[in-house]
């Protein structure tokens, strides 16, 4: 496909979080980047850096952008953003669900303007997940 890739990680301390979550969120994000990105130089980036007690994740591609009448809907259970998409409409709904299991959320970046900005804000560790789910 020759995508052109970049990862920039810059935490000062281990991410531990739960691994299945983690990944079944990165691989719906990274899947969308992949579909959606510019078609003759694609390129996704992915970057993740410490923000106090929480990780905070970014997944962006060069693709034409999420047009501004479907983002409220985006993470709605069997929304499909076009007749491009695949798929059955699930995908970022279970991200929304699995950010929100692991205490965090997740938002589109609505200034980014060269393709899509995902932005994910995770505790940096269980204990802060635990902390979260008492006080709920």
């Amino acid at each position: 496909l020759g995508i052109v890739t970049s990862c920039k990680i810059s935490l000062g301390r281990a991410f531990v979080s739960y691994p299945g979550m983690v990944r079944v969120i990165l691989e719906n994000l990274i899947e969308n980047a992949i579909y959606f990105s510019e078609k003759t130089r694609p390129e996704i980036r992915l970057d993740a850096l410490q923000q106090g007690d929480h990780c905070l994740i970014t997944v962006e591609d060069n693709g034409p952008g999420i047009d501004q009448a479907i983002r409220p809907h985006l993470f709605q259970m069997y929304f499909r953003g076009s007749e491009r998409s695949k798929g059955n409409g699930l995908g970022l709904f279970i991200v929304r669900k699995a950010i929100e299991k692991l205490g965090g959320s997740v938002e589109l970046d609505e200034e980014f303007t060269d393709g899509a900005r995902f932005v994910l804000r995770i505790p940096m560790d269980r204990e802060g997940f635990r902390q979260r789910q008492t006080e709920l």
